[in-house]
């Protein structure tokens, strides 16, 4: 795949032609990038070995025509920084390299805008500027190509590809419910999250001895009332499954009326939503899990599982006044086998003449599978975070 780009910033293509024909580093570019030699770092900048030195060096210089650094664009700033911490990372991390320079010279008729990232070897003498072609160094081992391909990996690596827009749109929508529809931020984390501070304060107030809470850091948050053993999540999904048991029993046991499936339906679809959001937001995000710790979170999906079987049970008795076992039989058969329920629930509601229960059946299925593999997204995350070092922290062993 070219990685030359076709955007001409309003030149005529002929303009484009002369100045590719002009300028040198755009003619070694189009010759390398046939030859399979060129490499991008982002979208705005390119890398390939160094020509015509003999000390090995690679070049970074911008995808299109930019004649000094004041024509870059906001996006070629911006990508600018990462794309020269790639180069120097990949050259820094090859053999005998003592220390990586990024030069910018930019001379050139027409000029354009690449930086020379070149090794000083730990035999060389010279430093700086006094750093020479020299003939006899450790530097003719080094492979430029191979570096600008690893860095070409490193860039992509550190910086992933920008979502499209209707992943971000999406993103938006999941983050916009999280930060405030959400029954979890509506309700359960302010009821039943506290930071240390509020909660020694809380303590004193109430006259009760203070100690520290089991695991607690100065700026995490914790559970009063539970002492730290509940976080608000589990909370909320045991208050929703209690709920859902009190509703399927009342709805089992009591005519059906159509308020109380209404009320139903509307806490059930609340609830659905909220789960949906959560999971979807969860796996596009490109961010590392917030997610501490993989039994409780493992545990946590489980129990939304359940949690979605007794809304469906609840729903069921509450509109069609089913007794609770048909209702049960019900919601489990949609929640656990997912896939094969759908097509279960949309056949026995055909035969019944209700299609509203298959619908809520494909949709629970749905949001099932959804839970699923956002458990298993939460699993290979938190085991990928356990094996992930930061750059920063490699040097302490």
């Amino acid at each position: 795949m070219s990685q030359r780009g076709a955007k001409r910033d309003g030149r005529s293509d002929a303009a484009e032609l002369d100045l590719r024909a002009r300028c040198e580093c755009c003619r070694i570019a189009d010759r390398l990038d046939g030859e399979q030699k060129l490499y991008a770092l982002g979208s705005a900048w390119l890398v390939n070995a160094r020509e015509g030195h003999s000390r090995p060096a690679v070049v970074v210089q911008t995808r299109e025509h930019r004649a000094s650094l004041s024509e870059l664009t906001p996006h070629e700033r911006a990508e600018m920084g990462a794309a020269l911490t790639a180069a120097s990372g990949a050259l820094a991390s090859e053999a005998g390299v003592e220390q990586v320079y990024v030069n910018l010279w930019n001379e050139g008729d027409p000029a354009h805008v690449h930086f020379h990232v070149v090794p000083r070897m730990s035999d060389d003498e010279a430093r700086g500027p006094e750093l020479r072609d020299v003939e006899t160094t450790t530097a003719e081992a080094l492979d430029a190509e191979r570096v600008a391909k690893g860095a070409s990996q490193q860039y992509a690596e550190s910086n992933p590809a920008e979502p499209s827009k209707l992943v971000r749109g999406v993103r938006r929508v999941c983050d916009w419910w999280n930060k405030y529809p959400s029954p979890y931020t509506l309700v359960f984390r302010r009821l039943f999250s506290r930071s240390e501070p509020a909660r020694v304060a809380t303590l004193a107030k109430l006259g009760k001895p203070i100690k520290p809470a089991r695991g607690a850091k100065r700026t995490q948050t914790l559970s009063l009332q539970t002492k730290a053993r509940l976080d608000p999540a589990e909370i909320m999904v045991m208050t929703f499954l209690g709920l859902g048991v009190v509703a399927a029993m009342v709805g089992a046991l009591t005519p059906p009326t159509a308020w109380f499936g209404w009320l139903v339906g509307i806490a059930f679809s609340y609830r659905v939503i909220d789960m949906a959001l959560w999971e979807i937001g969860f796996l596009l995000t490109i961010e590392r899990s917030p997610i501490r710790s993989i039994p409780r979170a493992l545990v946590l999906k489980i129990g939304n599982l359940v949690e979605l079987a007794i809304g469906l049970t609840a729903l069921r008795a509450a509109f069609t006044g089913d007794g609770l076992l048909h209702s049960i039989h019900y919601g489990a058969n949609v929640v656990l086998p997912q896939a094969q329920s759908a097509v279960d629930a949309a056949d026995s509601a055909a035969w019944g003449g209700d299609v509203w229960l298959g619908i809520l059946g494909i949709v629970g299925a749905g949001v099932a599978l959804l839970i699923i593999s956002g458990g298993v997204a939460t699993m290979v995350a938190k085991v990928s975070e356990t094996f992930y070092v930061s750059p920063r922290d490699s040097s302490a062993g």
